[in-house]
């Protein structure tokens, strides 16, 4: 601002300031300058303010065992809780978001990238050496990275605690676990070589030994113990060979160390299902501080108020139907039904939350029945009735009347089509098997039926393998075309996904049916933390004696002494005369599984 001035007096005694600066005054330019001045000042302040409340909606992480967060410890000669190896082509982005999350969910944090710390290329073994545990991010490209490899070789011959993440996403940079593997073998194999006499196993030919090593090609020869026949295996087949040790095990420790030490965490970039992630890679670098390596302390963490972790509850009436013509719908139900009677708040264990009030057996009978195994000797209809008159005595906490007394329909299509029918959703379940055969053309005509009785459709998309899971691109082959055309699909699909991340994908599902935390939904939910509530003859009171407060003291016009003050008169009189108010009971659930 000063050096414009400066610039306008000079051309001004010329005759040339405007030309110039483009301003017919000094005062003109002087008040554009502040102007700017202070816009970019108020962008600045927006820009820190939309960060700070960013940073204050981040929650730490915790320890389920204190309830506290982790005190964050550094060895001797350590600088950095964490080193997060990877590869910029496929993962920078990745590791940059893992550095920040870190640091606000656990403050404190030291942690080493590259982009940040990385002084000195050929040092990368100190900083590996400073750090406490080191990332491995396995993407594309990162076991064919010399530097990564550098990394990765100087953190198991010291054995430092390995954090692996995977990066499964193809789209993203991402490589199945058994093509990394196969890629580390290869290398592991290459960078040793091959020794006569050594010992090696096949998986189809079983043990053999080393006769004959060429260096021009780089092919081994091995012959085989049991029927004594050799073969050749050039370079790029020789990490189908196990080289074992002198007790016969298999030698491939760092293979071992890499793959099979830790378990391996995928790298998921939806936000529940994200924040199970970090939450691994935390629990792996905190169980790597010096007071839990020398203790082996639970070092299990959890985020106060993450969806997986609340009691949840259903809105009243919500009845959801499943198809035995949809393969895994009634069993994804019964989860469902076993996720809202868990007890997530007391659980030691985030992924085994203890079920409050139902015992074991009478699960695993809940679950065989809506499965649709029957005791022997009894008939559908039979099990259906004993299962009702059973459930009217005792029902498991949780469960409503209204649940034990509902019918299950075994008229497919006509219970469907019934318009005076409690049914609220449809829940179609979608994995490699929907759609599929004569079970997918009565599948076909239920989801017709459903829409046109108006009921929802919730979408549940199956990832993992076990449970025959598949890409969502599938269902575009499978589907009939005319539920494609009709928009069956335009809305989102929940992911369904394996442990860890199993309960998100529960919670979800639960969520899209309307579902809330238990607190916000009338009932107590847990004795942690729960807020004091007014029964309804106090509320009233209070309301009542805050309107009428409020018309005695409201500034009345003249002009308006017949309208506010009578209005607010006549609203205090009919509080007043309010019958008394019953405490609200807790909402109870009503899941509605019905095969048919």
């Amino acid at each position: 601002m000063w050096l414009l001035w400066q610039v306008y007096d000079l051309t001004d005694s010329a005759g040339i300031a405007a030309d110039v600066t483009g301003f017919a005054t000094k005062d003109a330019m002087s008040v554009f300058l502040i102007i700017v001045t202070f816009s970019i000042l108020a962008v600045f302040l927006v820009v820190a303010a939309v960060e700070l409340i960013s940073d204050s909606r981040t929650k730490t992480l915790r320890l389920i065992k204190t309830r506290k967060p982790p005190v964050l410890q550094l060895g001797k000669g350590q600088s950095f809780h964490l080193f997060l190896s990877h590869t910029w082509s496929t993962a920078q982005d990745q590791v940059a978001i893992i550095k920040h999350m870190l640091q606000a969910q656990l403050p404190g944090a030291r942690i080493f990238l590259d982009v940040d710390d990385l002084d000195d290329i050929g040092a990368l073994e100190a900083y590996v050496e400073e750090s406490q545990a080191v990332l491995i991010f396995l993407s594309r490209g990162y076991l064919t990275s010399r530097n990564c490899l550098r990394e990765l070789d100087y953190a198991i011959a010291q054995r430092k605690p390995l954090v692996v993440v995977h990066e499964a996403d193809p789209s993203k940079g991402g490589l199945s676990l058994e093509v990394l593997r196969l890629e580390f073998e290869k290398y592991e194999q290459q960078k040793r070589g091959f020794i006569v006499g050594e010992r090696y196993s096949h998986e189809k030919r079983g043990l053999g030994t080393v006769v004959a090593v060429d260096k021009e090609s780089g092919t081994v020869t091995i012959t085989f113990d049991d029927k004594g026949d050799t073969h050749g295996y050039r370079p790029s087949s020789q990490h189908k060979l196990r080289l074992l040790d002198a007790s016969g095990d298999s030698g491939d420790s760092a293979i071992a160390y890499l793959f099979d030490h830790q378990p391996i965490i995928r790298w998921m970039r939806t936000a529940e299902f994200q924040a199970i992630s970090m939450r691994k890679i935390a629990e792996g670098m905190v169980a790597a501080m010096p007071q839990f390596v020398s203790s082996k302390g639970d070092v299990s963490l959890y985020i106060p108020g993450a969806l997986h972790r609340q009691n949840m509850v259903l809105p009243p009436g919500v009845m959801v139907y499943t198809s035995r013509f949809c393969p895994g719908a009634a069993a994804f139900a019964a989860e469902m039904q076993d996720y809202l009677e868990s007890d997530r708040l007391s659980a030691k264990d985030p992924e085994k939350p203890s079920e409050a009030g139902v015992s074991r057996q009478e699960s695993r009978s809940r679950r065989a029945s809506m499965r649709g195994a029957l005791p022997a000797g009894l008939t559908r209809q039979e099990s259906s009735k004993g299962r009702r008159a059973s459930m009217r005595g005792g029902l498991p906490a949780g469960l409503s009347k209204s649940l034990s007394e509902m019918d299950f329909s075994t008229e497919d299509t006509e219970a469907l089509a019934t318009s005076g029918s409690a049914l609220t959703h449809m829940l179609l379940y979608l994995n490699q098997h929907t759609f599929q055969g004569d079970d997918g053309d009565e599948l076909f005509d239920e989801v017709r039926a459903a829409q046109r009785r108006g009921l929802e459709i919730l979408l549940i998309h199956e990832c993992d393998e076990e449970r025959h899971g598949c890409a969502f691109e599938t269902f575009f082959e499978q589907t009939p075309q005319l539920l494609i055309t009709e928009g069956l699909y335009n809305q989102l699909a929940i992911t369904c996904h394996a442990p860890p991340f199993r309960q998100v994908s529960l919670a979800l599902a639960v969520k899209a049916l309307g579902g809330q935390p238990k607190r916000s939904a009338g009932s107590q939910g847990s004795s942690q933390g729960a807020r004091p509530r007014l029964s309804g003859s106090s509320a009233r009171g209070l309301l009542r004696d805050g309107l009428a407060a409020a018309a005695s003291l409201a500034p009345v016009q003249p002009s308006e002494s017949g309208s506010l003050r009578d209005g607010l008169a006549a609203v205090v009189t009919e509080v007043a005369s309010l019958a008394p108010v019953q405490p609200s009971e807790s909402r109870v659930v009503e899941v509605q599984s019905t095969s048919v």
